[in-house]
């Protein structure tokens, strides 16, 4: 036989006796499953391949993607690998894409480890109930079981859940949940949920006042309507709130025109052309000037606007306001526009040139 035979010979042999351990292997240790559930003796050894972290410029939706994969693995060792990340805005967002994941796969361990491990849990358990909104019953039951508890995290709890339950849109939910909760909580709870279903759906939020018997928690509860629909649509709501009884009217208005001036101060001065003058115009101008820069404007458009304000004191603070700012600009063009308006009482031209040579 040939050395190269006798190698070949010598490898067919050694084959046969791994193959026939191997069957001796099996018959003493039959596999019974091949459930992924219940790995077999042959299989947990097996490595898990680690899960890169995700790049820094990734999307919240590519974020959550991946840390399913990692959650569904195990969620403990998901919040670490969250840590991993050395970048730290990249941490806090993988850190709060594991707990809505977690949330996903069960809000109760996932509720209970942000309740637990964290000095402010509030981020986290947003996070988690955030996750747990394709089926919020769970998290309202969660939410009951705390109160049966006496748990001290009930009020934590509870404040996310209503904000969780306005986000995705469950307004019935959150109304029932804060209906139910103790008379510490209640009017609270109730005022969020108004408040964040205001942000999505005045009109139906405003109908449902209707129902509350209790004519000063109604109040309370519009005031939170109008402070949610402030946030989301204010021009709409300054429009509303013209047609409003007076006690209504005011706050209702003041909210709509702060918003806006914040928001678009062009389509608010726009509006306010066609606006006849009082009380109303006199609200929106004061507004328009007094939570802007006044002086982008135009120094000399700004003080035309605190001219037309009927009201003496918000048109002296107005104009308090946009000297403060022309002075700090340009001080000299500031005061020479305090020699020359005509509109100025004597006196107060001169407390006013006086503020302003103390101010240099």
């Amino acid at each position: 036989m040939t050395p190269a035979l006798a190698s070949r010979v010598g490898k067919i042999i050694l084959a046969g006796a791994l193959a026939a351990g191997a069957t001796w292997w099996l018959l003493q240790n039959p596999i019974t499953s091949v459930s992924s559930s219940k790995p077999t003796a042959l299989l947990t050894h097996i490595p898990t391949p680690a899960i890169a972290l995700p790049s820094t410029d990734a999307t919240d939706d590519e974020l959550l993607r991946v840390a399913r994969l990692v959650v569904g693995r195990s969620p403990s060792p998901a919040l670490a690998w969250a840590r991993s990340s050395a970048d730290p805005a990249l941490r806090q967002r993988l850190h709060l894409a594991v707990l809505r994941a977690w949330g996903e796969h069960s809000l109760a361990d996932a509720a209970a480890w942000a309740l637990n491990n964290e000095d402010d849990p509030r981020a986290d358990l947003r996070a988690a109930l955030a996750g747990a909104m394709r089926d919020p019953t769970g998290a309202v039951q969660l939410g009951q079981e705390l109160l049966a508890q006496n748990s001290p995290y009930y009020h934590v709890y509870g404040d996310a859940l209503i904000n969780a339950l306005g986000a995705a849109g469950q307004f019935s939910a959150a109304l029932q949940f804060a209906a139910a909760a103790p008379a510490d909580y209640q009017e609270d709870w109730l005022a969020a949920a108004f408040r964040n279903w205001a942000q999505q759906q005045p009109a139906q939020a405003l109908q449902s006042l209707d129902a509350v018997a209790d004519p000063t928690l109604r109040d309370s509860l519009f005031r939170a309507v109008v402070q949610g629909w402030s946030a989301a649509q204010p021009s709409a709501l300054a429009a509303y709130a013209l047609a409003l009884p007076e006690d209504q009217r005011d706050y209702a208005l003041d909210q709509g025109l702060y918003q806006w001036s914040h928001q678009d101060p062009l389509g608010l001065a726009t509006w306010l052309v066609n606006v006849p003058p009082g009380q109303n115009y006199d609200a929106g101008a004061f507004f328009l000037l007094t939570e802007n820069n006044a002086v982008n404007l135009g120094p000399a458009t700004a003080m035309s606007w605190v001219q037309s304000i009927g009201d003496p004191a918000l048109q002296r603070h107005s104009f308090d306001h946009v000297l403060q700012q022309w002075n700090q600009a340009d001080p000299a063009a500031a005061r020479n526009y305090v020699d020359q308006a005509g509109w100025l009482q004597p006196d107060d031209r001169s407390a006013i040139l006086q503020n302003l040579d103390a101010s240099w």
